[in-house]
């Protein structure tokens, strides 16, 4: 069984997955997961202008 995606569905998809082959390629994500200390990676800030942070948040809520 499928899940329906509406066009604004779409939209977000594309582009978080647009943000991702920019900002967390594989050689990002792997530095990260071989670093010697957890850091909060440099594109971070890039997560919380889209928005991205805050999805799973109610809109009311900001």
């Amino acid at each position: 069984m499928t899940i329906g995606m509406s066009d604004e569905d779409r939209e977000l998809r594309d582009s978080v997955r647009g943000w991702a082959a920019r900002h967390a390629t594989p050689t990002v994500i792997r530095e990260a997961v071989e670093a010697k200390s957890e850091t909060r990676p440099a594109f971070w800030g890039s997560l919380a202008e889209l928005g991205l942070l805050g999805l799973h948040l109610p809109e009311e809520v900001g």
